[in-house]
């Protein structure tokens, strides 16, 4: 981050989320994360990176489908943000592909769904080519 910036680059974290680790998954003595556990470990590791100067941090939400239901995916994700907040006082980012964004924050509750959004000012969506045709997205 240092040198990136010293160069005259725009840097800033980012944090792929992890609410695919739920009580069931080895190795995690039959505790689920939650989106403030993954906050708290983002702020630990690149804490000293979301501050004005860089870049927002950003939270990458594209695992944990199918193990949690849609509304708790959407808590999962308002929780890391107000964790976010609450110690740093900046909302992250939100990167997720539209499927994810569609069919699983997308099938929370309304309420839900306005407040993920209202929880991460700006969206990152990935939007990959298709690898057998690369032409196919514009």
């Amino acid at each position: 981050m240092t040198r990136a910036t010293n160069a005259g680059l725009f840097a800033g974290a980012y944090h792929f989320s992890r609410p695919d680790v739920i009580a069931s998954t080895t190795n995690s003595g039959g505790i689920a994360n939650t989106g403030a556990d993954e906050a708290d470990h983002f702020m630990q590791m690149a804490g000293p990176w979301m501050r004005p100067g860089y870049l927002l941090p950003v939270h990458d939400l594209e695992a944990g489908d199918g193990l949690r239901s849609d509304n708790e995916m959407a808590q999962f994700t308002i929780d890391f943000s107000n964790r976010v907040y609450d110690v740093m006082g900046i909302r992250p980012a939100i990167y997720t592909n539209g499927n994810y964004a569609a069919f699983v924050i997308g099938g929370a509750s309304a309420a839900l769904r306005t407040e993920v959004v209202n929880k991460h000012p700006v969206l990152w969506t990935a939007r990959w080519p298709n690898q057998t045709d690369p032409t196919a997205i514009d």
